[in-house]
C-alpha cells in the first residue's frame, strides 16, 4: 500500500478474525518472522517501500513469498501519480512484484491502459462494477 495511514487502517478495521500485521519504518525483520510463525492464514499489509524487507524476512524463514503467498498491490494508480518523485521506490516495487507467481493490481480510480506505467501495460486487466 502507498501510504502507512492506509495500511493502519487495513489492520485495525477489520471486520473479520483474521489478524493482518502492518508493517513499515518501525516494524522488524523480528516482528515479521514471529508474526509468519504463529499465524495462519498469512496477511501482511506493507508499504511499498516495505515490501523488500517483509519478503527478506520471510525467506530467513524458509517461506518462499514468490511462490507461497499472493501478492495484492493496493491503489495501484499512486504508483503512476507517484512515480516521478518516488521513482527508486515504485522501480523497486514493481521489480519485486514482477517475482510473484500470483500478483494483482488494483485500485478504484481506473486509468486507461494509454496512462498505464509502461511496466504494467502487458498485464490483463479487468473491471467490476
Amino acid at each position: 500500500m502507498p501510504y502507512v495511514a492506509l495500511v493502519k487502517n487495513k489492520t485495525v478495521c477489520r471486520t473479520d478474525d483474521i489478524e493482518v500485521l502492518g508493517v513499515y519504518e518501525d516494524i522488524t525483520e523480528w516482528d515479521i518472522t514471529q508474526f509468519a510463525r504463529t499465524h495462519s492464514p498469512l496477511k501482511i499489509a506493507t508499504t511499498y517501500d516495505s515490501l523488500p524487507r517483509v519478503v527478506s524476512a520471510l525467506q530467513s524463514i524458509g517461506i518462499d513469498p514468490y511462490k507461497e503467498l499472493f501478492l495484492l498491490v493496493d491503489e495501484w494508480h499512486v504508483l503512476f501519480n507517484s512515480y516521478s518523485f518516488r521513482h527508486r521506490a515504485i522501480r523497486e516495487l514493481l521489480a519485486t512484484a514482477a517475482r510473484f507467481d500470483r500478483a494483482t493490481y488494483m485500485t478504484a480510480t481506473p486509468i486507461e491502459r494509454e496512462y498505464m506505467l509502461e511496466e504494467l501495460r502487458h498485464l490483463p486487466t479487468c473491471e467490476i462494477d
